[in-house]
């Protein structure tokens, strides 16, 4: 391992003289760790890298492909489709199972919704649109239990969930749309995460370039404040390290150095 050490207490005594070009080459650096912290394009992760559907060691496409299967295994957690149900029945009676499949194939919806009723003390539903998925996520946006509703035909839900699936990235797009014309480009963003306008994120740059606000406008929760603080703590502990250097830079730009 190769260690370097670089004396800097007298380099910025000296640059002290010069204090414009260490404010202005450390607000340089600080726009680029403020850029990394939203998304970074290398090994240590940016805000838009653990965003869900991103999780721990899952990357790229696979992040995608993650959402869309956590979105349709979430939706049919809550409708029942016909063969859903007809599992359901069966593990109580088969001879109603049996004769609740007969039903469904002659579209018989009064029978169904009798035998439904007689066995599982529940009544065939149509699909709502969406709104008990919507009811029953939890602040996480997953759903637990057991299905609620108990749909005639499984074609609207799919539907639905193509429609949902659509929508996979949204969150992780929101601080990369804030904070793209405030900080300049924003590196490591996937396509189906910058083909949305996530409208949650906030970003706003403070006294001349020295401060930066990040934030989403809706409520997180804990999880994403979780999150935050562990990408922030490698963007910290990666400015420590480089703040030597960045001093050396700025002591060469004014000329004190070779």
């Amino acid at each position: 391992m190769i260690t370097v050490r670089i004396k800097t207490v007298d380099l910025r005594r000296q640059l002290r003289r010069h204090p414009e070009v260490l404010n202005k080459v450390m607000k340089d650096k600080f726009m680029s760790e403020a850029r990394l912290l939203v998304s970074s394009s290398g090994k240590i992760p940016g805000m838009v890298q653990v965003t869900p559907p991103f999780s721990e060691g899952v990357k790229g496409l696979r992040g995608k492909k993650q959402g869309e299967s956590a979105v349709m295994r979430d939706v049919w957690k809550v409708y029942a489709p016909p063969g859903k149900t007809y599992d359901l029945l069966k593990a109580k009676n088969s001879y109603a199972a049996a004769a609740y499949w007969r039903a469904y194939k002659e579209r018989n919806w009064k029978e169904m919704d009798r035998i439904l009723n007689n066995i599982l003390g529940v009544s065939l539903g149509k699909f709502d649109g969406g709104a008990e998925h919507m009811r029953r996520r939890n602040r996480r946006g997953s759903i637990t239990g057991k299905p609620s509703v108990f749909i005639r035909t499984p074609g609207p839900v799919r539907s639905y969930i193509r429609k949902r699936q659509r929508n996979v990235g949204l969150l992780a797009s929101s601080l990369p749309v804030a904070a793209g014309s405030k900080l300049g480009r924003i590196n490591g963003v996937p396509a189906w995460v910058s083909r949305h306008t996530g409208r949650w994120g906030i970003c706003d740059v403070l006294k001349g370039g020295s401060r930066v606000r990040l934030g989403l406008t809706r409520t997180a929760g804990a999880d994403m404040q979780r999150r935050f603080n562990y990408v922030l703590s490698y963007r910290v502990k990666a400015l420590q390290r480089q703040t030597p250097y960045i001093i050396r830079h700025a002591a060469k730009v004014a000329g004190l150095l070779r």
